[in-house]
């Protein structure tokens, strides 16, 4: 099945989005597990690209002191299942979840007998790595160093990755007592492809499943719903269309386009000087952002490819990504191993520019970002993931002149990734399903043609 077919609403429109199958409260105090899911009000499960972790947040009804007696004290499981309701049948699966309770976040009484709880939710693996602690050598490429790390403390011998096709230095570390996950995104924040693009370390929500995966990959991805943009057209009919389906409920952008961030990081120009204290001597790399990253967008998106820093940007008549605005200085030590590098060796320009593409991506990706909360109706199918480290496609309308021909918004439209999404599950409200997309893009759409079917 293709990405766009697993996003292809059928059947008829349903009175609620999804349905709970169980939900229960327990602990290893006791042999006591208790079935909330008569006084649940709302589940939240969030998910973010820098996270190896998932973490959320339930409210219930704490009627006849049925949570009192539980006595909660922190660390309790919180198990619950839910499947969609509309969609292709064969296509819909089951989801079930465990966490751990981390805290009570709120208890508000309503009246004399009956408060509403929020307990704040962390899975289980992430607790489970809180409790233990690592300091060990390791070798090898970082995939390779994240995997043994959790398949010896977490019992999890598979990751997702991407890192066979990008082929990884291989390095030598100790690890410096640090908790299991903690130890994968340090080894995460050194690791880069060979063209200097930087690797992500997350869990999905819907699957558990972790994910080692570089930007170039992710960006080189087709949008899951070409033929079914999210759009702000608001669609017409009580059937369950496609458009009714992929309608952006709100939208919203708190800040955007901060160039003098981006100058004050370095991400625009900037040098850097590497010290060998082993050696005596230190090599210097320029970075300018339009010779080191904005010359290869066209390899990634062949319609999304116009520069968000323009190369005819300029200051007294000089471009601002020539200015060598910040100036770094490292110290670094060559060849601490005989025949490994260390976690911060480089022994070759490149492979210091390597590094600093790295940081002007992550730098990149900040820029234009915007939070939309649509259905979650496409995203909860349980089969598969489809939010953290995927690309939709986004269409806002821009006014026309011509009422006969639509154009769109280059500055919000576009091929966004996913960075975080938070799922919520209001059981309160007929059990109705959102998702808050958090979502970025490094260019825009190099034309303004609307075309909500195909690729414009």
């Amino acid at each position: 099945m293709s990405e766009n077919e697993n996003l292809t609403p059928t059947g008829q429109q349903s009175s609620s989005d999804f349905g709970i199958e169980y939900a229960t409260l327990s602990s290893t105090r006791t042999n006591l597990k208790v079935d909330v899911s008569s006084v649940l009000v709302e589940v939240l499960m969030y998910e973010h690209i820098d996270k190896p972790f998932v973490t959320g947040s339930v409210t219930l009804i704490n009627n006849d002191r049925v949570l009192t007696n539980f006595d909660i004290q922190g660390a309790e499981i919180f198990e619950f299942s839910f499947k969609r309701h509309t969609g292709v049948s064969n296509n819909l699966t089951a989801i079930a979840k465990k966490f751990i309770v981390q805290r009570i976040d709120k208890a508000v009484k309503t009246n004399e007998f009956t408060e509403v709880m929020t307990l704040r939710l962390i899975d289980c693996e992430a607790f489970y790595s809180g409790l233990q602690n690592v300091t060990k050598c390791y070798d090898g490429q970082p995939q390779e160093i994240i995997t043994n790390i959790l398949d010896s403390y977490l019992k999890r011998p598979s990751i997702q990755s991407s890192a066979e096709e990008q082929v990884q230095d291989s390095m030598k570390v100790i690890v410096p007592n640090m908790t299991p996950l903690a130890a994968c995104q340090w080894i995460k924040n050194r690791s880069t492809t060979k063209d200097g693009y930087p690797f992500f370390f997350y869990k999905a929500a819907i699957t558990d499943r972790y994910f080692f995966v570089d930007l170039k990959t992710m960006l080189e991805t087709d949008v899951i719903n070409d033929t079914m943009p999210f759009t702000d057209m608001q669609a017409s009919g009580g059937s369950l269309t496609k458009a009714r389906q992929l309608v952006i409920r709100n939208m919203d952008q708190d800040s955007r386009d901060d160039m003098y961030a981006m100058i004050d990081k370095g991400t625009i120009g900037s040098r850097q000087k590497y010290y060998d204290i082993t050696k005596g001597d230190f090599k210097v790399v320029d970075f300018n952002i339009h010779n080191d990253i904005m010359e290869n967008l066209k390899d990634l998106n062949k319609r999304q490819y116009k520069s968000l820093v323009d190369a005819g940007q300029e200051y007294n008549e000089i471009p601002v990504s020539s200015y060598r605005s910040r100036e770094f200085s490292y110290v670094s030590q060559g060849k601490s191993y005989n025949n490994k590098k260390g976690y911060d060796e480089a022994l070759t320009e490149g492979e210091h520019r390597r590094k600093i593409k790295s940081y002007a991506y992550k730098h990149l990706m900040q820029k234009v970002v915007m939070n939309i909360q649509v259905d979650a109706d496409e995203f909860i199918q349980g089969d598969d993931d489809y939010t953290v480290g995927k690309n939709i496609k986004v269409l806002i309308r821009a006014k026309s002149e011509d009422e006969n021909q639509t154009k769109i918004d280059i500055k919000k439209s576009g091929d966004y990734l996913i960075m975080a999404a938070n799922y919520n599950l209001a059981i309160s409200q007929s059990n109705r399903a959102t998702v808050n997309l958090l979502i970025t893009k490094i260019a825009d759409y190099v034309s303004d043609d609307f075309s909500p079917i195909g690729t414009s």
